[in-house]
């Protein structure tokens, strides 16, 4: 009573955001000295505590139908679980709304006006006791889980409710446990498993994760496959790539909890989670998509897309209800108060979804001409093959400039440290890659240029051997020598059982491409496709690199054509859909995402069909034209009038296509 402290006043969600940051830094050992210190686990830095409103929202989603009609007795028969509870959010908010329910129940039955004091208090232990369960692998987050449930339970307590009650506080060790919950004893060769790593690992006795629940609740860690690589016993990782159907590629740890959460739940359970929306369309994501399939388990997706929800880190998610069913619901959103309200989305089967990406939106239009075109069109694969670009791994050393260097009949001289060197232009190609904003910001129908030369030390496709590239170029392999250090640091992965020193750190687009190719921009926000006529050399690596896709032999489509059906509006949105998500509204154009794009065929014995074809292959070839013109011309208003008739020709493309899809979607 003398507690400078209310505890019945204060928001138990503040001690999350306590946690959140206590995480952040750690008690170390230095010299004999105690120092604090910002830590180092990529585990604890993916902590970051969920917005009170988004649990809110998706604990009512799942408990108001799952409460309905209960009495007491039934509702202290349910379990709630869990499996990575952190300061404990989740169960509080369970235990809030189960409270709430209860307060309305007895006030019912009682005929009286609602008031958590009606909820017998004995009730109030069972409920944190039997009712709620919570598993993490940090100690320090079951003992706040503990706290935060003991301080709820006493929120409007007063002295004459409790004084006679032994004990006060109901013991949470049974229901609040310390442990791993995606992997169990049974997982492992004991015999094999040192103490320390038992220690590490700290898996849960089997019988805990045996039981069934109704509910799984939560939010779990996200890590990505290079940080569990860094943060978890290499035994504890090859559990996780026998027991579970989910790691596949780089995928990610939330998608074992999903998966662990279907192995856990019962047959009439329900999941909610707030996870990243990757799982979607990413090819990691295909596993947990085709355990979600092969269970029928999946209700409602509640997408954020690009809107973030937490303050402190960049995350694209959504809320994932899971539960039996042969159709479910997907919907983009913008705020949690969508998820509490129940906006409601397009219907899916779950049987219609295959491939390595689902194609999911709530534009009903959308969804059913890409389901028309996927069923009655090829896919633009049988026209065109996509590749990835060069990496060198080490670009400082390859990539030249063309600002730095002065040209002479069959070389460059370039100064580099203090050097000037002599290279020979034979291995020098056009490369491109622009900056970082340039790139992003591309757009469709725009001149490329290439500010950069790539030395490229092959010829057909093999790497030119050390006492060739000696004795015929001896000016680059005087500049390899100098840099030798630095690419000796590489992380070289080829082909042949011999690696040069020099060699390209990946064995990819090795050979000279001399055939015009469309490259693309793998992220922006619009479409940016380009064709290059110059035997550009491009740059692969992930999110932030190119492609290049080519015309397969004998097609009868131009890359004219190819170019303005990628760049217009319905294969866009199809990009945007199927595409990750990334922070500002870009999403990727990888080579993965082709093979589920559609190609608008031409019916080549038509003659309206043709005539419109060619009119787009003349409209492309008239705004390559226009741009040499916008370039040559020095009068900022000549410019602008011809940058208006480039936007008037590209608009003529696009609906000249939207007639082609018109007659073809008939």
């Amino acid at each position: 009573p003398n507690v400078s402290y209310d505890f019945s006043v204060i928001d138990l969600s503040i001690l999350s955001k306590v946690y959140e940051y206590f995480l952040q830094e750690e008690l170390v050992v230095e010299d004999g000295e105690v120092r604090l210190r910002k830590t180092k686990s990529a585990s604890v830095k993916a902590v970051v505590s969920t917005p009170d409103n988004i649990v809110v929202s998706m604990v009512k989603r799942v408990l108001s139908e799952k409460l309905d009609g209960k009495n007491p007795d039934e509702i202290l028969k349910l379990r709630i679980a869990d499996l990575a509870v952190g300061s404990g959010i989740f169960l509080i908010e369970a235990y809030n709304y189960i409270e709430a329910y209860l307060t309305q129940w007895y006030a019912d039955e009682k005929n009286m006006d609602p008031n958590p004091l009606l909820v017998p208090f004995d009730v109030k232990k069972r409920i944190i006791q039997e009712v709620l369960v919570g598993f993490d692998i940090n100690s320090q987050a079951v003992q706040l889980t503990k706290f935060s449930l003991m301080l709820r339970i006493l929120s409007f307590e007063g002295k004459e409710r409790v004084e006679k009650v032994t004990p006060i506080l109901p013991k949470l060790e049974n229901n609040i446990r310390c442990g791993n919950s995606l992997v169990s004893m049974s997982d492992f060769d004991l015999l094999n498993l040192s103490s320390e790593e038992l220690f590490e690992i700290n898996p849960m006795v089997d019988e805990l994760l045996s039981e069934k629940y109704d509910l799984v609740i939560g939010n779990p860690p996200y890590l990505s496959k290079k940080d569990i690589k860094k943060s978890t016993n290499s035994k504890e990782i090859a559990v996780y790539d026998e027991i579970y159907k989910s790691t596949i590629k780089q995928y990610d740890k939330y998608l074992l909890f999903m998966e662990r959460s279907l192995k856990v739940v019962k047959d009439d359970g329900d999941i909610i989670l707030l996870v990243p929306n990757k799982f979607i369309n990413i090819e990691a994501g295909k596993g947990i998509r085709d355990v979600l399939k092969s269970k029928m388990f999946l209700k409602k997706i509640f997408d954020f897309k690009y809107t973030q929800i937490f303050p402190t880190a960049t995350n694209y998610v959504s809320v994932v209800h899971l539960s039996k069913s042969e159709h479910f619901e997907y919907v983009e959103i913008s705020g949690s108060d969508e998820v509490y309200k129940d906006k409601k989305g397009v219907q899916y089967s779950l049987d219609d979804l295959t491939g390595s990406h689902w194609f999911l939106t709530d534009d009903i239009r959308l969804k059913t001409q890409y389901e028309f075109a996927k069923i009655n069109f090829p896919s633009i694969e049988t026209v065109i093959t996509p590749k990835n670009g060069v990496q060198t791994s080490s670009n400082s050393v390859y990539i030249i400039p063309k600002a730095k260097t002065k040209s002479c009949e069959d070389s460059i001289f370039y100064d580099k440290n203090g050097k000037q060197y002599k290279l020979e232009k034979q291995l020098l190609k056009d490369f491109y890659k622009p900056n970082r904003k340039k790139a992003k910001t591309g757009r469709s129908y725009s001149t490329l240029i290439s500010d950069s030369y790539i030395i490229f030390p092959y010829s057909e496709g093999k790497i030119i051997s050390e006492s060739k590239l000696k004795s015929e170029y001896s000016g680059v392999y005087e500049y390899f020598l100098d840099h030798k250090t630095e690419l000796l640091r590489r992380d070289i992965k080829g082909n042949s059982t011999e690696i040069i020193w020099y060699q390209f750190g990946r064995s990819q687009f090795l050979k000279e491409v001399t055939e015009p190719k469309i490259i693309v921009g793998v992220m922006s926000n619009q479409p940016n496709f380009n064709i290059d006529t110059k035997s550009f050399i491009y740059a692969s690596g992930g999110t932030a690199g190119y492609i290049g896709l080519f015309l397969k032999e004998n097609s009868q489509y131009s890359l004219e054509y190819i170019q303005a059906w990628l760049s217009h509006r319905f294969t866009d949105l199809i990009f945007q859909t199927i595409g990750s998500s990334f922070e500002g509204e870009f999403y990727s154009h990888g080579t993965a995402l082709y093979k589920d794009i559609p190609l608008l065929p031409i019916n080549f014995n038509s003659d309206i069909e043709i005539e419109k074809y060619n009119y787009i292959n003349a409209l492309v070839r008239d705004i390559s034209n226009l741009n040499e013109e916008i370039e040559q011309q020095s009068t900022s208003r000549l410019k602008e009038i011809l940058k208006s008739k480039k936007e008037i020709l590209i608009e003529q493309i696009n609906s000249t296509f939207d007639e082609l899809l018109e007659i073809k979607m008939r």
